[in-house]
């Protein structure tokens, strides 16, 4: 069974009598996008996984099954990572760049989103 079939039936677990054009709606894509997928072999995309991850954060507000969700979740990212750590580079440098990139973004992004701290006198 491949990645994407795995999380397909983990999607129609989630959400019961999920269809393949419902599921393609899902990452993001046009109604025929996952079939089309399958009869090529093909992968899905980076940004239809995270879609996904977005849709499962969704899912989770609305406080429905949130372990499940956050397992589907956590693979997604984690296919994300491993797809990212395949991809070549030709140096050392570049990668430890690009990954520098990663965490400073990041960090803005939680900051931006972050309430401000508050400090508290005794």
């Amino acid at each position: 069974m491949t990645f994407e079939q795995k999380i397909f039936q983990h999607f129609c677990e989630l959400i019961p009598g999920l269809t393949t054009r419902q599921f393609s709606q899902l990452c993001g894509r046009s109604n025929n996008y996952y079939c089309s997928l399958q009869s090529q072999n093909l992968p899905m995309s980076n940004t239809a996984l995270i879609h996904l991850a977005e849709v499962l954060g969704y899912y989770k507000d609305l406080g429905k099954d949130r372990a499940h969700s956050q397992s589907i979740q956590n693979l997604l990212t984690e296919e994300i990572a491993r797809r990212q750590q395949k991809t070549p580079r030709t140096s050392f440098e570049v990668q430890r760049l690009i990954s520098q990139a990663f965490a400073k973004i990041a960090m803005e992004r939680d900051r931006a989103q972050s309430p401000l701290p508050i400090s508290m006198g005794w």
